[in-house]
């Protein structure tokens, strides 16, 4: 049932999103795909996930990645563009495979109503860029919100510890957010849905172990790839 309503989901947001027919968003490089895959795969060491993970970019120049009830993990072309490394993208994977874990797409689905629902589960998400908070039942929501994605980033510092990949990678992260688009959470104060990127960025430094070696997450030919997914 959560797979139908994640897939349901996905498809009103592909008509939101795309002038194209629902399903001819994806990029679909096959080296790329492969690579991401692999990324995906190391970072589910050691957890047990409710459900297949699947995994999808799409080209739209939207700085960000959001799941969704059932599995699924849509990146947008613009947040691989903006990541300096690899690792940048394999924190925030980490991130979302947090929230599939801790099933956190259905129950926001479920409380979404209309399209404006559809829109903060899709820009609320990796960045924070879009905060729907209209009425006081929803600054409830938004403040546990925080919660949820103070946890997630838990999950992916945990994770990418795991996989051997450093959590200074959420880090940096947020960092080029804090670059790129400022801070939206920060910005908003406490309506926001998401904690400020400079905490999220010190409590992921935090993380760090000085006394450990890390690797890369993929080699730089697979990052190559991953990079050039929505060419044709």
């Amino acid at each position: 049932r959560e797979a139908k309503v994640g897939s349901a989901v996905l498809r009103q947001i592909e008509r939101l999103f795309s002038e194209q027919e629902a399903g001819d968003w994806y990029c679909t490089n096959f080296e790329g795909q492969m690579a991401l895959e692999q990324m995906v795969q190391a970072l589910q060491q050691g957890q047990e996930f409710p459900y297949p993970i699947q995994v999808g970019v799409v080209d739209h120049e939207m700085i960000n990645a959001f799941a969704l009830p059932g599995g699924h993990i849509i990146v947008m072309r613009g947040l691989i563009e903006m990541a300096e490394a690899p690792e940048h993208l394999a924190a925030i994977l980490a991130h979302e495979l947090g929230h599939v874990a801790q099933r956190d797409p259905i129950e926001q689905a479920l409380r979404a109503a209309g399209t404006a629902g559809l829109l903060s589960l899709v820009l609320g998400d990796a960045t924070g860029g879009t905060v729907l908070a209209l009425a006081g039942e929803t600054l409830i929501t938004a403040k546990n919100s925080r919660a949820v994605e103070a946890r997630a980033d838990d999950f992916a510092l945990a994770q990418l510890a795991q996989a051997g990949v450093s959590p200074e990678a959420l880090a940096e992260f947020f960092e080029l957010l804090l670059e790129e688009m400022g801070d939206p959470a920060y910005d908003m104060g406490w309506i926001s849905s998401h904690p400020p990127s400079a905490e999220r960025a010190a409590h992921a430094r935090e993380a760090v172990q000085t006394a450990r070696s890390y690797n890369k997450s993929i080699s730089s030919q697979e990052w190559q790839a991953i990079q050039q997914i929505c060419a044709e």
